[in-house]
């Protein structure tokens, strides 16, 4: 993943948010979402040009920030787990996505990987939650939170996801 920063305002910003930098170095160029403290968007792009304005910026380094899903991220997607042994499997069947962004919090841990062609929708299934099409997935918490985020790894992966022997994870 090319993790310049296309943008010299964008550049400017993150350098002074060791969190908004980090978000960006991992994930790329993805529509973040400011959240207030409820967990509410304070602010929705449709893509990441429009993430791009100063304004934009300056509230993303100052709120609760979230990460879209889908094709206005470049094709994100993220698979959450609840429990961490169910993750270390799904892992040993897909061993190429040791190397993608995780990102370890309250709901799990969630692993996030660019799938090019066809994306499942939003999908529970009994092991895990796929997180498709517009979904969206906090990933920092700044303020009267004791909830902590820690990522795992550094960038996203493209990949193919794969089910373990057996179907399930």
């Amino acid at each position: 993943m090319n993790t310049s920063l296309p943008n010299p305002l964008l550049a400017q910003y993150v350098q002074f948010d060791e969190s908004l930098r980090g978000i960006y170095d991992r994930l790329g160029p993805s529509v973040l979402i400011p959240l207030d403290d409820d967990g509410k968007p304070l602010a929705v792009a449709a893509s990441f040009t429009e993430t791009q304005s100063a304004e934009y910026l300056r509230r993303l380094s100052t709120s609760n920030i979230a990460v879209r899903c889908g094709s206005p991220s470049a094709n994100l997607c993220a698979i959450m787990f609840s429990e961490e042994q169910v993750f270390q499997t799904f892992l040993l069947s897909n061993p190429g996505l040791r190397e993608t962004a995780v990102l370890n919090g309250p709901e799990g841990v969630i692993l996030f990987i660019r799938i090019e062609g066809f994306r499942p929708r939003t999908t529970t299934l009994p092991f895990c939650k796929w997180l498709g099409e517009a979904a969206t997935v906090r990933l920092c918490l700044r303020r009267k939170f004791t909830a902590t985020y820690k990522w795992l790894n550094n960038c996203v992966a493209s990949a193919n996801v794969r089910n373990p022997p057996g179907g399930r994870w």
